[in-house]
């Protein structure tokens, strides 16, 4: 069975390096903005009111670089075996999941906020 040019098989170190990076990527610092080095601070996060034109509006916008990074992993990976919508899918979900962890990092609790559960054994 030949392999095409450029093709390697992989092995378990470098298998475990791609994760390793897939891992970490979101952990990297950003470089913001410039509408986030002018935004006003406040003392706290305001939650943004939800609506219909939310998730549409969401669908258009451009993929965090954060998603376009890791996105180009999913790409050189498992490019061969996915199509350019489920590609297109891949992008959407990181993206949708990244914006997630950004607004959830922005809640900020308090050392005394109790979990949402609490166990007793």
């Amino acid at each position: 069975m030949n392999k095409p040019d450029g093709f390697q098989k992989s092995t378990r170190r470098q298998f475990a390096k791609t994760l390793a990076a897939i891992a970490a990527a979101p952990l990297l610092p950003r470089p913001a903005s410039s509408s986030e080095l002018h935004a006003p601070t406040t003392s706290g996060p305001e939650l943004p009111e939800v609506s219909a034109s939310f998730s549409q509006a969401a669908a258009e916008q451009k993929p965090s670089p954060d998603a376009e990074a890791l996105t180009e992993l999913v790409r050189i990976r498992y490019g061969k075996n996915l199509s350019n919508e489920q590609m297109t899918e891949v992008r959407r979900s990181l993206d949708n999941r990244i914006r997630a962890a950004d607004r959830m990092k922005q809640f900020k609790l308090a050392n005394g906020d109790e979990p949402a559960f609490i166990f007793s054994a």
